[in-house]
C-alpha cells in the first residue's frame, strides 16, 4: 500500500467537471483517454493504438480490442462517441470542453474506429485526448446511475479501481489486475487528507 497525504481532495469524481490538481491526478489512476504520457511525456497510444489526421479536419483513431470498464461494460467506438458528446453538451458546462469545442462531430466506423471531425485543423488534438482530458466513460453506467452518481462513484479503464471516498479523511483506490497495460506494482493507494491537514 503507497500512502499519499493531501492537501486538498477532488471536487468531483466526474472526470469533465473537474477542478484542480488534486482532481487531475487521480482522474489519471482510474480513467484512461485515446492517448497517454510516458515518464518523459511523450504521447504514446492509449485506449487507441494509434490515430492519423486523415486530412485536415478529420482524425481517425484505431480502438484497443479487449478492453473493459472496472464494471465489466466494454469498451469501444460507442464508449468514445458517448464521452466527447457528453463533454460538449452545451447545457453540461464541462471544465475541459474548451479544449475539445474545436470537434464537431465524432463518427463511429466500426466497433473499434473511430472518426472525429474538427472545425479548424488542430494537431494537438492527440494529446488533447490523452488521459487528464480525454478519459473515457461507460455509458451505459452512466446512463443508468445518473451524473450526481458517478459524481462519487467513478468507473473507468485505468489501472486502480475506485473503492471509497471519506470526504475530508481519505481515498482508496486498489490495482486493477485486468489492466490492459499490466497490473499495477502496488496493490493499494491511500490518499490521506485529514492527516496532511492536521499538520
Amino acid at each position: 500500500t503507497v500512502v499519499v497525504g493531501l492537501d486538498t481532495e477532488p471536487n468531483t469524481f466526474d472526470p469533465h467537471l473537474t477542478t484542480g490538481r488534486a482532481s487531475e491526478s487521480f482522474m489519471s489512476n482510474v480513467f484512461d483517454g485515446l492517448t497517454l504520457h510516458d515518464q518523459d511525456g511523450a504521447l504514446v497510444p492509449g485506449l487507441a493504438t494509434s490515430w492519423e489526421a486523415l486530412d485536415d479536419y478529420t482524425w481517425q483513431f484505431n480502438l484497443r480490442e479487449g478492453v473493459s470498464f472496472h464494471n465489466g461494460e466494454p469498451f469501444n467506438a460507442e464508449a468514445v462517441k458517448f464521452t466527447l458528446d457528453r463533454v460538449l453538451e452545451p447545457d453540461r458546462n464541462a471544465t475541459i470542453a474548451p479544449l475539445l469545442q474545436n470537434i464537431t462531430e465524432v463518427e463511429i466506423v466500426d466497433d473499434f474506429t473511430v472518426i472525429i471531425h474538427i472545425a479548424d485543423p488542430d494537431l494537438l488534438l492527440p494529446a488533447r485526448l490523452a488521459e487528464l482530458y480525454g478519459s473515457i466513460m461507460p455509458p451505459q453506467y452512466v446512463e443508468e446511475n445518473g451524473d450526481e452518481y458517478i459524481a462519487l462513484n467513478p468507473i473507468g479503464t485505468g489501472p486502480f479501481i475506485f473503492e471509497e471516498w471519506v470526504i475530508d479523511d481519505h481515498i482508496t483506490l486498489t490495482a486493477n489486475p485486468d489492466y490492459w497495460g499490466g497490473a499495477p506494482a502496488v496493490d493499494q493507494i491511500f490518499l490521506l487528507v485529514e492527516r496532511c491537514r492536521s499538520i
